[in-house]
């Protein structure tokens, strides 16, 4: 995976943010599948395709993918994974559709696992609720133990350089998002 310029990240969590505000999430665990909703993005579980379809999905990519056909984007996804790994894949796909990647690259493959990943578990959110293990951060998150460990390193990175410092959208982000109960 290629590493993108630090002013790159810095542009996508901003992106995150704002798509958070257009699309109205207000809590966490985010959920993919009504991100996707809110943005007009058809969701089509690979079960729901016909055989051929279906196996020609899981070439293309077991996980799930994005396509933009007709005007209009469509997220396939594999429905007989945990719903962490579901929703993981909904979310990757989401910043595809948000950020109008039409082409493959690994420009766009970097850029959405990075903004799947921040969405997910932020470090301001991960700071916010005291989930400093793996374990919190899969229960407040719901995500997978390997995106866990992500979560939790990457808030490390985040304290090391200036978490006494919100940025502008981390301060949105602490005020507007709430643990579901």
């Amino acid at each position: 995976m290629i590493k993108l310029p630090d002013y790159r990240y810095e542009e996508l969590k901003k992106i995150v943010v704002s798509t958070f505000i257009k699309t109205g999430v207000r809590c966490i665990p985010v959920n993919g599948f009504e991100i996707a909703s809110k943005l007009g993005v058809a969701i089509c579980a690979y079960s729901s395709l016909s055989p051929d379809k279906r196996a020609k999905a899981y070439e293309i990519d077991p996980d799930g993918f994005v396509a933009y056909t007709d005007q209009r984007w469509f997220i396939y996804y594999d429905d007989t994974k945990c719903f962490s790994r579901i929703n993981n894949t909904i979310m990757h796909e989401i910043w595809h559709v948000v950020l109008d990647h039409k082409e493959t690259s690994e420009v766009a493959e970097a850029e959405a696992k990075f903004c799947a990943k921040y969405s997910m578990a932020p470090p301001v959110l991960v700071h916010k609720y005291k989930a400093y293990t793996t374990e919190l951060i899969q229960e407040y998150f719901q995500v997978s133990y390997e995106a866990s460990v992500y979560a939790l390193s990457y808030y490390h990175k985040w304290l090391r350089y200036g978490e006494c410092d919100y940025t502008d959208y981390e301060e949105v982000l602490y005020n507007m998002i709430e643990l579901a109960t």
